[in-house]
């Protein structure tokens, strides 16, 4: 099935800010005067919250017994503070500089070196590669064996930005990073719209081969594709989609309906097809098109919609067997959203007979 056109649209401007409730760059969180700073590494003797430059907790917490980068102390309200490489403060009493406890230093150093030998062994990189991606700073909590080994766990690559996914440790995202970077994996990765329009065209015609296999085994006709008209109302129908998910901010609600309260078998006559003869399944996932690869993307949709719709009261399973009315043609759209950090990845798939 050739696929006219897929729509891959992406929020071209992401708010960066504080907090990994937010899609951050490496640079949002290191400042110009941050990188010009000389860092040093400070071990935390009980757990400390992290707070705001205001001397307000942030709703962080780091741990005892693990070392930090800081780069400079701070008093706020006549408390003092260290200042965190990655942003924030912890309270001073808190924590000793490596170095300046000849028993802390010894007990921080061998840790740091236990836990790089760990990491070496776990993912089979050079001391140096060690050094490069960690930059010697990440001894505390996260499963940075994980990033190294799986930098696209933790980082998207959208607009030609590396952008932190939310939900995980600072430092995990850091080091995927500062992997990805290291490593150039970006050269060999495009976001261009035409690679992902083809991505986005394999996962629909994987769709459609899982759903007429299904049919087959079942003792019925396969779902046909040459439609040509059924084919610009899925792509125009996941054009609206996209559309709308990013005016809202969300695919939380009813995405059947075109503007206004107009249902999606509206646009069949725009065609000159009947919209008695209509009808849509959609659905979408929380994902990255460069570590899903189009065929996982549509198991995860078919799967979804045939064995796993009792949410839905099997009205997608229904409609893709025929059991709702007898459709006989398919047409699937694929497309990707940028939603507050998140990739959505949409599948709309239009019905006739």
């Amino acid at each position: 099935m050739k696929h006219k056109s897929i729509k891959a649209l992406l929020a071209s401007t992401l708010l960066l800010g504080v907090g990994l409730a937010t899609p951050l760059t490496k640079e949002a969180v290191q400042p110009t005067q941050v990188q010009a700073a000389t860092k040093y590494k400070i071990y935390l003797k009980k757990n400390s919250y992290v707070y705001n430059k205001k001397g307000k907790k942030t709703g962080f917490e780091l741990f005892a017994d693990q070392v930090y980068s800081a780069y400079g102390t701070k008093k706020i309200k006549g408390k003092k503070y260290f200042k965190l490489v990655g942003g924030g403060y912890i309270r001073y009493a808190n924590a000793v500089v490596n170095g300046s406890n000849t028993k802390t230093s010894k007990s921080q150093n061998a840790k740091a070196d236990s836990f790089k030998s760990k990491v070496m062994k776990a993912t089979g990189i050079t001391e140096a590669e060690f050094n490069k991606y960690t930059d010697k700073g990440y001894y505390h909590k996260g499963d940075i064996i994980g990033a190294i080994k799986n930098p696209w766990n933790y980082v998207n690559y959208e607009n030609g930005l590396l952008l932190w996914k939310e939900g995980d440790d600072g430092d995990e995202l850091e080091v995927a990073t500062n992997v990805i970077e290291a490593k150039g994996l970006t050269a060999s990765v495009s976001d261009s719209k035409a690679e992902k329009n083809e991505w986005a065209q394999q996962a629909a015609k994987s769709f459609i081969e899982k759903v007429n296999s299904l049919r087959i085994k079942r003792g019925l006709a396969p779902l046909q594709t040459s439609n040509s008209k059924l084919q610009n109302i899925a792509d125009k129908r996941l054009s609206e989609i996209i559309d709308k998910v990013l005016e809202t901010g969300t695919t939380s609600v009813n995405l059947h309906n075109r503007n206004g309260s107009n249902k999606f078998y509206t646009v069949y006559p725009e065609f000159g097809l009947s919209e008695y003869h209509s009808g849509e399944v959609l659905g979408y996932a929380t994902g990255n098109h460069l570590s899903m690869s189009p065929e996982n993307f549509a198991q995860l949709r078919y799967y979804g919609m045939i064995f796993n719709d009792a949410h839905a009261n099997w009205r997608h399973r229904d409609a893709l067997l025929s059991k709702s009315y007898p459709y006989t043609q398919i047409a699937v759209s694929v497309g990707f959203a940028l939603v507050k950090g998140h990739q959505q990845i949409i599948l709309v798939a239009d019905l006739y007979w």
